[in-house]
């Protein structure tokens, strides 16, 4: 019996353990803070090559897996104001993605999705933006998102804080 229950508590580790590394695997998480000022824009570059680990390859959801395969890598950013104390008014945080290119070419960004999660108040003290970026599911075998999904993929992010107009 005691034999059994090893065996058993062996097997659930193991597929626990199994589990826990497939969903560190299938989602990349890079964090970066961002200090910008009031009516001042900070564009950041992000490549997805650089965020993925070694031999890692971003795949469309929809596909067979391999081992080094995710289905998109996430950028969090942290944007809080430089100078905090001289605001007195709500502040509204645009986010804008620009300059998308795949393997260096512009206007190759057909199957790459980028979205931006933020909420909808900006918080002076630190407020938290997400982007994903993944690839368009595979319709068929003949779909061009397989020859991208070994290129780089890189993009701007622009952070603008702006005073809401209370008029």
């Amino acid at each position: 019996m005691l034999k059994k229950l090893s065996i058993l508590a062996i097997a659930l580790f193991l597929f626990g353990g199994s589990t826990f590394a497939f969903a560190w695997w299938d989602d990349l998480e890079t964090d970066t803070d961002v200090e910008i000022g009031v009516g001042q824009g900070v564009t950041l570059s992000a490549s997805v090559d650089d965020s993925l680990g070694e031999d890692e390859v971003l795949v469309p959801s929809n596909v067979v897996q391999k081992v080094n395969d995710v289905n998109e890598v996430e950028y969090t950013y942290t944007v809080e104001l430089d100078n905090e104390e001289d605001i007195n008014s709500d502040l509204d945080l645009d986010v804008d993605i620009s300059s998308i290119e795949v393997g260096g070419e512009e206007d190759s960004d057909e199957f790459i999705n980028v979205d931006v999660d933020q909420p909808d108040d900006f918080d002076v003290d630190g407020t938290e933006i997400t982007i994903t970026v993944s690839l368009d599911d595979v319709e068929d075998d003949d779909e061009p998102v397989y020859y991208i999904q070994n290129e780089d993929i890189t993009f701007d992010v622009t952070f603008t804080a702006s005073i809401i107009d209370q008029n």
